[in-house]
């Protein structure tokens, strides 16, 4: 379903600093940016400062920052998170530790940058040249609620020396559960004929006004079980192959406070007598996605009426860190569990969790749940081991009814994003 894409702060940061090499210097207090006195240039004099003691000169860190989607068509934007969108940042602060200290040049939040948008720009105070600094970074919405954070590391330079930064800003999606689009059916013919041509049409639902991403394709299955594309000359293709569906055009409906969108695609057939495994993909502005697949005969010109069928459908995903010790000795389980309805009994569906990079996570304690109001939904749920707060990789969940056809869903997993919560007594403790 794509690679996970990450929103890029680039930040031109013309550190004008000069002098304060010295090791002395102690910009980190933990509440603030030291004091210090200031230098006449012209004169030599200077106030705030002992004659008797080295006088270290502190000079402003001026910078501005841009903001950026970054990514291609073949990758993922995380526009859109659980929490709040990446064009919902109201506030944006900057805060820097020095190698090996442990408290902050400034008291948290630390320091505001102002601006809106894509632009921003602010003054640091107390840093020192030639020092190793990381710097964290703070995006709010309105509320004051932190949707997005990053770090970068570097060094300090001096005397015109280069000081941009360039930081990737991570959504926040602790403990928050993410809506996905639905594809409810796929029809299509059972058989074409070879070089013929037949209209592959998708109903799809969705729960917000969001423009929804799509992709037909054939695809074939290698040695260690990958869906990959698959050439047109062997497998047949699609026109369009992608495009997007946004609210207010005419094949989108809305009713009973959903979003209908119906999607279509014209499939050729090889000139190859076979059976081809296609599939839709479908994916809304959070770089949560979907897919139905199933098969078409491809045989001679000829053709049969037209089918329809239903794959099981994913409706959403919540995931949790386990903080119990009891159950998770090293606090490094993940409880995902996935809401899924089909036009059929929920006890017919048999789920399937992955991980990737492969094998390097394991799943288990797997149980489902039929819902006592409708029998064709229901819960999946699992527990992930070997979760770590660096992980960048992607869930998988796969959802098989008795008819063979699947629903899919892409579970992105960015680092921080299911930290440990300090659970404290009222005193404190």
């Amino acid at each position: 379903m794509g690679n996970l894409k990450e929103f890029l702060v680039v930040l031109s940061a013309v550190l004008l600093l000069a002098g304060c090499g010295s090791p002395q210097n102690s910009a980190e207090s933990g509440s603030g940016p030291a004091s210090t006195g200031t230098l006449d240039t012209a004169s030599g004099s200077g106030t705030g400062s002992s004659p008797d003691l080295p006088t270290e000169v502190l000079r402003s860190v001026s910078l501005t920052v841009s903001l950026n989607e970054s990514g291609t068509a073949a990758t993922r934007s995380l526009t859109r998170t659980a929490i709040g969108t990446f064009e919902e940042i109201t506030t944006l602060h900057i805060n820097a530790r020095r190698q090996g200290r442990e408290s902050l040049v400034y008291s948290s939040p630390g320091a505001a940058l102002t601006g809106t948008g894509s632009s921003w720009s602010g003054t640091l105070d107390g840093l020192i040249v030639n020092e190793s600094y990381t710097f964290f970074f703070s995006g709010k919405n309105v509320s004051s609620v932190e949707i997005f954070t990053g770090q970068t590391s570097r060094v300090v330079q001096g005397d015109g020396g280069s000081n941009a930064l360039s930081v990737a800003l991570h959504p926040v999606l602790n403990d928050r559960e993410l809506t996905v689009p639905v594809i409810k059916s796929v029809s299509r013919s059972e058989t074409v004929g070879k070089t013929l041509s037949t209209t592959i049409r998708a109903t799809v639902e969705n729960q917000d006004n969001g423009t929804l991403k799509w992709r037909f394709e054939a695809f074939a299955v290698d040695a260690l079980g990958f869906a990959n594309p698959c050439a047109a000359v062997f497998c047949g293709s699609f026109a369009p192959e992608e495009g997007s569906s946004a609210v207010g055009s005419d094949n989108v409906t809305h009713s009973g406070g959903k979003h209908t969108h119906l999607l279509g695609s014209t499939y050729t057939a090889p000139d190859n007598v076979s059976e081809q495994n296609l599939r839709v993909i479908v994916s809304n502005r959070a770089g949560i996605g979907v897919e139905s697949s199933f098969r078409v005969k491809v045989t001679g010109p000829v053709d049969t009426t037209t089918t329809l069928s239903s794959a099981p459908a994913i409706l959403s995903m919540t995931t949790t860190r386990v903080q119990d010790n009891s159950s998770c000795p090293n606090y490094d389980c993940l409880a995902m569990e996935a809401v899924v309805d089909d036009d059929k009994a929920f006890s017919e569906l048999s789920e399937a969790w992955a991980y990737a990079p492969a094998g390097s996570r394991t799943f288990s304690d797997n149980a489902s749940l039929v819902s006592s109001f409708d029998t064709t939904q229901g819960r999946f749920r699992t527990i992930m081991n070997g979760y770590r707060d660096s992980d960048s990789g992607e869930v998988t969940l796969t959802v098989t009814d008795a008819d063979g056809l699947q629903g899919v869903l892409n579970y992105p997993l960015v680092p921080n994003a299911y930290p440990l919560t300090p659970v404290c007594a009222a005193n404190g403790e």
